[in-house]
């Protein structure tokens, strides 16, 4: 509660799993997210990690970013409600899995989505977005905007694009986007 920057950040982490935490109110300064998965070291990934049956509401900007080099993450069963996104991924990302989760963007505009990429896309491999329950958005509910995703599938999710002036539910360059 009511921390100065993130819930929790993994820095350097190996075969690491969080599990039933309830992040809420993180005050201060940028990114504000709960979880934040951003490995110090370019050379040193996070590996393996599962993130599951966690919760996060009121005053969090992000509730996790998946940035830098991360290989095998797991987000499942999680229930979110963030300011901005619920999940932002960008850097080198590999097998990144999010699954069976509620999660919403509760404000609209050009940063705001459910589940969204920034960075560049050719240094990703394998992002998988399966059955979840994806709301709110800002431009869009799901956004990989830039052309190159090596490996990205969006599939068996139910997409709801509820905010004012969202665009359309999904804005995805490179992948396969099915059964949505």
């Amino acid at each position: 509660f009511d921390c100065r920057r993130n819930g929790i950040s993994v820095v350097g982490g190996r075969n690491g799993r969080i599990r039933s935490a309830d992040i809420r109110d993180i005050n201060g300064i940028a990114p504000r997210g709960g979880i934040c998965l951003e490995p110090n070291f370019p050379d040193r990934p996070n590996r393996n990690i599962e993130i599951s049956d966690c919760r996060v509401r009121r005053d969090v900007q992000v509730w996790v970013y998946v940035t830098g080099p991360n290989e095998n993450v797991g987000l499942r069963e999680l229930d979110i409600e963030a300011i901005n996104s619920g999940v932002i991924i960008g850097g080198r990302p590999t097998d990144i899995r999010v699954t069976g989760s509620r999660i919403r963007s509760t404000r609209g505009g050009r940063e705001g989505a459910a589940i969204r990429f920034v960075g560049k896309p050719e240094r990703t491999n394998g992002i998988r977005i399966e059955g979840n329950e994806l709301l709110g958005g800002g431009y869009f509910v799901v956004d990989f905007a830039e052309i190159g995703h090596q490996g990205l599938v969006v599939t068996g999710n139910r997409i709801t694009a509820s905010n004012p002036r969202v665009q359309g539910i999904a804005r995805i360059h490179g992948g396969t986007f099915t059964d949505n």
